[in-house]
């Protein structure tokens, strides 16, 4: 009876957790790469910095979870990669929960949460172990929603303050959730059907009070009681294009996100996808799902480091498309369903699974690439961190060191040392040719001597000697 009853959560929760494990257990053992490290780093350097965040981006709530994380795992990327990927199926599953709050529909929501778990957009969050923040704010975001719509449907105050409560924790994750105000407004309006008036926009008071604290405390701690500057902003620009074209590419963007800024699929994508109103047999949901894309991103489009030719891996503008991504899933749910109204039940059974199967097995390889290329980023660090243990198991504080043919840059390689060694004091050398060695420190010199490719490598350390560079380099 109890399964009756639930029968769509139980598969939705069977599905979301076969997908998610279908796209990221291979990749469990990934190694850190990139400002990976600097999470570490940060952990063994105290409660201050942690809380700090690196880059100077106060995200306590995210960054409060390194703690156990670290007392779990430790030096093993293992338990970060577990965490990463129950973040993403939980995510899944709470979208299923919040349909059902907004829709009263199971399958529409079942649905949804599927294409959500399935569409692999956001796969760049699991394999970046220090962008888990993007995961953990989308949890809170989506909890925030349900708590909300809970207060609306039955008018029970609890949920209202639980709702501030859990958006509090979403804007101290990560500061996409300042798009939840819009998003709620959108609710009221698409979903309530309420009107657009003084009092539907006084409801996200609450929200937009949170947001504006938490820019004004960002401000004056980082400026003020730091005298530093946030990465937040040294990132930030308009750019109205992007903001208005960027988002339309969740539909249908590969993970690695080398899309031109002039692809034509995505100027395709903002007009024709919008016409899908015209077919749709809800026409309210379906402009909130496309509300949703859109409303979702506009935080983000302001990074610059969301980029459609990324740079670097983990500046893809996949990634940022994450939370977009729930209005592209309910989208394509609400065409799904549409289906029911013109094939008889067996045969639309049978063209949705086959539909869902072709669209996970489509996602599934690009997803499976990306997964690689991640870890391929992480061999290096890896060979080079186990050799350097062989070599010199124990590094010592207050020690100076540069090394040639780093696997990485030097800010990772630094960082890096710190983690792996619990040594927070030892520093990379910027100029080796004009450099002193303090009194009382160490100074090594690393060379790395890679013997096939990036998988091997021998380290030979010796005391630094300013004269040793022009011959080596």
């Amino acid at each position: 009876m109890r399964w009756q009853r639930h029968k769509d959560a139980y598969i939705t929760a069977i599905i979301v957790f076969g997908i998610t494990m279908a796209f990221f257990w291979p990749f469990r053992d990934n190694f850190f790469v990139y400002d990976d490290f600097a999470m570490i780093e940060n952990v063994l350097s105290g409660p201050a910095t942690v809380l700090r965040g690196y880059n100077n981006i106060l995200r306590i709530a995210a960054s409060a979870f390194l703690w156990p994380l670290f007392a779990l795992s430790g030096h093993d990327p293992l338990g970060y990669n577990i965490f990463c990927m129950s973040l993403y199926a939980v995510n899944a599953l709470l979208l299923y929960f919040l349909c059902i709050q907004l829709f009263q529909d199971s399958k529409l929501a079942m649905w949804t949460a599927i294409i959500f778990a399935a569409t692999g957009v956001g796969c760049d969050a699991v394999f970046w172990k220090a962008a888990y923040s993007t995961l953990l704010n989308v949890t809170f975001y989506i909890l925030t929603l349900i708590a909300y719509v809970r207060f609306r449907r039955d008018g029970t105050t609890r949920f209202l303050w639980l709702s501030i409560g859990l958006f509090l924790l979403a804007v101290l994750s990560k500061e996409e959730s300042a798009s939840l105000p819009f998003v709620i407004i959108a609710i009221e309006i698409l979903v309530l059907g309420n009107r657009l008036n003084f009092k539907t926009i006084s409801r996200v008071i609450p929200y937009g009070v949170l947001i504006l604290a938490y820019i004004v405390a960002n401000y004056i701690i980082i400026y003020h009681v730091m005298k530093g500057q946030s990465e937040l902003v040294k990132h930030s620009g308009v750019r109205p294009l992007h903001t208005l074209l960027a988002p339309w590419a969740a539909f249908f963007i590969a993970p690695d996100g080398r899309l031109s800024s002039s692809d034509f699929r995505i100027y395709l994508a903002a007009v024709c996808i919008p016409f899908g109103i015209f077919v749709s047999s809800d026409k309210k949901k379906y402009i909130f799902a496309l509300a949703w894309v859109f409303l979702a991103f506009m935080p983000q489009s302001l990074s610059t480091l969301s980029q459609f030719q990324p740079h670097y891996i983990f500046n893809s503008v996949s990634r940022h498309l994450y939370l977009p991504s729930i209005g592209v899933a309910l989208a394509f749910a609400l065409m799904l369903l549409r289906l029911r109204q013109f094939l008889p039940a067996k045969a639309y059974q049978i063209t949705s699974i086959l539909l869902l199967a072709g669209y996970f097995f489509f996602n599934y390889g690009r997803v499976q690439e990306r997964g690689k290329a991640w870890a391929e980023d992480g061999v290096p660090s890896r060979t080079f961190l186990r050799e350097i243990k062989n070599v010199i198991p124990e590094f010592p504080a207050n020690s100076y060191v540069f090394v040639i043919n780093p696997p990485a840059g030097r800010a990772y390689v630094q960082q890096s040392l710190r983690a792996f060694y619990m040594v927070p004091s030892i520093t990379w050398i910027v100029d080796p040719t004009k450099f002193t060695p303090p009194p009382g420190s160490e100074a090594l010199l690393l060379i790395c001597n890679w013997s096939y490719g990036m998988n091997d490598v021998k380290i030979d350390i010796m005391p630094f000697n300013s004269s040793l560079i022009e011959n080596l380099q």
